[in-house]
């Protein structure tokens, strides 16, 4: 392993060697001062001198602790399904974070129509409208701003904030935390020596709690009882993440996921967490035989695609993301056998769930 991956490896979990921990101890004054940043800030709101801001429908947030991986749109996918299958009229509202049109309110989706391209929108925005009919997908940085179009325009009456559980300028009906089984808390230290977002105190604030991936490891007793400590009275849920289909990117074929069982396989993605990909195409029963990755939210060149393609040599199939699937259509005309793999979030307890967010 590399001094690079090593270091990395430090940030993101617990077990650093000695020599790493060295390395990554000048970030703790870092950390320290982000923490008092918080401190600070949770008090202004607490005493007013920060406002908290309400839009005239029910708002739920979909967020979590640590920076990326957690699963949070294929959350806010099944949330926003519940809500319309109740006939509510929801929209999501999005950052755009790493959209080319970053600061500015953009309409992605008015629920009727796609309004812009994947790299225009955002790999996660766009997924999100491409998979949601009838649900207003909208990225702006402020979304008390894009949560009042959606109200005045679409008629929205559910507010969906994508990654809002920092977002404390809007109040909220729901705060649903979510929590990665696989690696729950990083490292344990607060950005920039480790991956956490917030102190676990935050986690007070949940009104909701789902543990994600939760079929990927046995320390789940553990996260609940460190849940527990902080938050002894929200509801917990346990989700996985199931493969359901394959489409091909060329032709928009569909196969069974049940294709890949003993299949030699070449797999790439810009996620945040490429772990848990492997992990799931390993769990359908692929032989991975190379892997490519890159950084989450990662545009594509022609050069990089060509390159992936050289990998039809060796494996039987090569296969993505749904989120890496979006931004490569457009610089692929012909099939060449990469597939996307369509993951769909299996929640426990569903009805338990629904029955909350609609009452």
């Amino acid at each position: 392993m590399s001094l690079l991956s090593e270091i990395k490896n430090g940030i993101f979990f617990k077990d650093a060697r000695p020599h790493i921990w060295l390395i990554l101890s000048p970030l703790l004054f870092l950390s320290f001062l982000y923490g008092i940043i918080l401190v600070i800030r949770s008090f202004f709101y607490t005493v007013s001198l920060l406002k908290k801001r309400k839009l005239n429908a029910k708002v739920i947030s979909v967020g979590n602790l640590t920076v990326g991986g957690t699963g949070k749109t294929p959350m806010v996918i099944a949330v926003a399904e519940i809500l319309t299958r109740k006939n509510k009229k929801t929209a999501v509202l999005s950052r755009g974070y790493k959209s080319s049109k970053e600061g500015k309110l953009r309409i992605v989706s008015d629920g009727n129509e796609i309004k812009l391209d994947p790299a225009s929108a955002g790999d996660e925005p766009y997924l999100i409208a491409e998979r949601l009919k009838g649900v207003s997908v909208l990225i702006c940085p402020n979304r008390y701003e894009s949560g009042r179009y959606a109200i005045d325009n679409f008629g929205s009456d559910t507010i969906i904030l994508d990654d809002g559980f920092q977002n404390l300028a809007i109040k909220k009906d729901f705060d649903i935390l979510l929590i990665d089984a696989m690696n729950p808390f990083g490292s344990g230290y607060l950005l920039p020596r480790g991956i956490l977002r917030e102190p676990l105190s935050a986690i007070k604030r949940a009104d909701i709690i789902v543990i994600t991936k939760a079929d990927s490891h046995k320390n789940n007793p553990d996260i609940i009882e460190t849940v527990r400590l902080y938050n002894p009275h929200a509801p917990i849920f346990k989700a996985i993440y199931k493969p359901s289909e394959l489409v091909n990117i060329a032709t928009s074929r569909k196969e069974g996921i049940n294709i890949l069982e003993n299949k030699s396989v070449t797999i790439f993605s810009g996620i945040a967490n490429p772990l848990s990909f492997s992990y799931l195409i390993k769990n359908s029963g692929a032989n991975i035989v190379e892997e490519f990755i890159f950084n989450d939210h990662h545009f594509y060149t022609k050069n990089e695609v060509d390159k992936i393609k050289l990998s039809n040599k060796k494996a039987d199939m090569i296969i993505t993301t749904e989120k890496d699937a979006v931004k490569i259509r457009e610089l692929i005309k012909e099939d060449i056998n990469i597939w996307s793999v369509r993951i769909d979030l299996y929640i426990d307890n569903i009805i338990e769930l629904e029955r909350l967010l609609l009452n």
